[in-house]
């Protein structure tokens, strides 16, 4: 088997299936910190820390392989250029295309998708170039170099576009990590507080009291909404000052709010 081959096999075997581990048992969910989305392909995103780097190295290295095997196809100059201008368009957009239905299919099935639709555009731009603008001399062989090379540049793309969302999810569980560690310690401190003036105030002025104890309820209660839900801006706005009259009866005239 040719060089090529070997890496198209690399390629397919590296785009397994993320809830698969080596051994061919099954990885549960929570140890993958994934949501159930990412069982898919990941559809290409065109934007900071997306795949736009990831399609314009790819259509660079596209188009140096074309040129680079001029010497083996027997293309001119000018017919490897007619070729990546059909082809190169028509790969991206079928990527793109086939990405709108990654969310809806399983992974199996959007990996079938995606690299039937690729040889289709490569070779529906072959047949074009065969036809329309140029003879070539073993067009077969040519097809087949050039279906080769395109599901081994896919499934190299694929496999990197993989790791950089298992990479960004990463990131964002370790943030999230992060700032439920940071709560888990100011809420305490910031529980015994409220209480210290809740038992200073109920002797003085029980209706105020009455009033801490709610908002301490209220935000408690949004404490424990689950982290990444929306809320609206008044809810926000609204507990904001129930935490600022909390620590305002706390802190007294040292707390000053701009």
């Amino acid at each position: 088997m040719s060089v090529s081959g070997w890496l198209f096999i690399w390629g397919l075997m590296a785009m397994r299936d993320p809830r698969v581990n080596g051994r061919g048992a099954r990885k549960d969910t929570k140890e993958l910190g994934e949501s159930a989305q990412i069982r898919r392909l990941i559809a290409p995103k065109f934007s900071r820390g997306g795949e736009t780097g990831l399609f314009a190295g790819s259509i660079v290295i596209a188009i140096v392989f074309v040129f680079a095997s001029r010497p083996v196809t027997g293309l001119s100059v000018l017919g490897a250029a007619e070729f990546c201008a059909i082809a190169i368009p028509g790969c991206v957009l079928a990527i793109v295309a086939c990405g709108r239905f990654f969310d809806r299919l399983n992974y199996v099935v959007g990996l079938v998708l995606v690299f039937v639709v690729l040889n289709a555009a490569v070779a529906g731009a072959h047949f074009a170039q065969l036809y329309w603008l140029s003879d070539q001399d073993n067009s077969q062989e040519i097809l087949f170099r050039r279906m080769l090379f395109a599901s081994v540049l896919l499934a190299f793309m694929l496999r990197q576009s993989t790791m950089k969302h298992r990479l960004r999810l990463r990131r964002a569980a370790e943030q999230t990590a992060n700032i439920q560690a940071l709560q888990s310690r100011i809420r305490p401190h910031f529980l015994f507080n409220s209480m210290n003036v809740i038992a200073s105030l109920i002797p003085v002025n029980p209706d105020k009291a009455e009033q801490v104890v709610e908002d301490l309820s209220e935000l408690f209660r949004a404490s424990l909404q689950r982290a990444g839900t929306f809320v609206r801006i008044s809810e926000e706005l609204d507990l904001c000052r129930r935490y600022l009259h909390i620590e305002s009866l706390r802190l007294g005239e040292r707390l000053q709010v701009q």
